[in-house]
């Protein structure tokens, strides 16, 4: 109750306080051909975006169940700041966060609270030209999971960090980079603590700009390691990429394609096969913009295992008006599992975004989500339509 009470008199109260602020702040940043662009509150070199929403969306199937389903109301509610400062110019940093409620209204499932965190900074010609430093951390900490996510235990209390730091050296058209990434996933719960895991990762990546800007032929390997809390199934991944890259007219594009290989630590047994890791955008016209990402990796299943994850993703977005934009996306995602049934979820989405004003808009979408499993329960279909408001500054 005290959650509700603190976002209904943040949603209700800081959008005046603001309102008051921004029309004392300045427009640095802001071009006169966007006028719904974010203005922030200006502060030397340090700048904020706050951030407050709303959502209600109906779902005919709250719990996920194959059959019995019930129907519910979810209200999401969010406040955040995203906090950008550059004190100097080879420096960025960008800090957000945000709180969040989610209410059940019905109570078929149940509320839960949401942190969002992240962290970035990068620095840039640090002791020598052409050199870049770059750090990041997210965190995420929340009671459920999207419907889509095949590898994350469903209404269950859990935190997942993902940080890297990375340096990257330009010289002419030759670049060299070295990256080291730590991912934890941590359940609340005993009971689930046995998937539970940290994974600790490597890669080295060089890159040849054959037609600066145009094509850059690139090469990669890694290497991770996953470590579960009852080391029991504790595996290592190598992969091999090797691909182009690159901007050319209207087209932005990075395809890359390779050999992964997966090695259970207990030298029981091996999975391998072809790795790939792509994103294609396309703007035919200044209101349209077409876009395909796809990728293919080896990660950690629920509890035990290894799982070949194909995940796949097209979309459209139309600018109708000045204000408004319609998008369509399909998502889908084939958990190949060595151990328990392997899962395919997949989504088809619409939502219509429009721009009140420059710091408000309001959203309308609708969203079906399948899930099959190969053996066994855990398939569902979900129907879901969702308004929204959001104000951003």
């Amino acid at each position: 109750m005290q959650h509700r009470r603190f976002l209904f008199l943040a949603l209700t109260c800081l959008p005046c306080v603001l309102l008051n602020t921004t029309l004392q702040a300045g427009d640095a940043g802001v071009t006169a051909s966007d006028p719904f662009a974010r203005r922030g509150f200006n502060f030397g070199h340090l700048r904020l975006h706050p951030t407050l929403s709303t959502d209600f969306t109906f779902t005919d199937n709250a719990t996920r169940v194959e059959e019995r389903t019930q129907s519910d109301v979810l209200n999401d509610s969010a406040a955040g700041i995203e906090v950008l400062f550059r004190p100097m110019e080879h420096i960025n940093t960008v800090f957000s966060y945000e709180v969040g409620w989610h209410d059940y209204l019905l109570d078929k499932s149940r509320d839960y609270l949401s942190h969002k965190a992240v962290a970035d900074v990068r620095v840039r010609n640090i002791f020598l030209e052409g050199f870049e430093l770059s750090i990041y951390d997210s965190y995420l900490q929340s009671g459920n999971t999207g419907a889509l996510e095949n590898n994350l235990l469903a209404f269950s209390r859990y935190a997942t960090n993902l940080a890297h730091i990375k340096a990257q050296y330009d010289f002419n058209r030759f670049s060299i980079s070295g990256k080291y990434g730590y991912t934890l996933v941590d359940y609340f719960s005993r009971a689930n603590s046995t998937s539970d895991y940290i994974a600790h990762a490597g890669d080295i990546e060089g890159a040849f700009k054959f037609i600066p800007t145009r094509l850059v032929l690139f090469g990669s390997y890694n290497i991770t390691r996953v470590v579960r809390s009852t080391n029991i199934d504790n595996f290592d991944t190598h992969t091999v990429l090797a691909g182009v890259r690159g901007t050319y007219s209207k087209l932005q594009y990075s395809i890359g394609g390779g050999y992964s290989r997966a090695m259970l630590l207990s030298g029981d047994d091996t999975e391998e096969g072809p790795s790939l890791s792509a994103r294609v955008g396309y703007t035919p016209h200044e209101r349209l913009t077409l876009a395909l990402e796809a990728s293919r990796r080896f990660v950690a299943s629920p509890q035990v295992g290894i799982s070949s994850d194909l995940d796949i993703r097209v979309s459209a977005s139309l600018r109708l008006t000045a204000h408004g934009k319609f998008t369509v996306d399909y998502t889908r995602n084939h958990s190949d599992r060595l151990v328990g049934a392997d899962q395919v979820s997949f989504a088809y989405n619409g939502a219509f975004d429009y721009k009140l004003s420059r710091f408000a808009s309001a959203i309308a979408s609708f969203t079906r989500t399948e899930r099959e499993v190969s053996s066994g329960t855990g398939g569902f279909v979900i129907n879901e339509g969702r308004i929204g408001f959001r104000l951003a500054w």
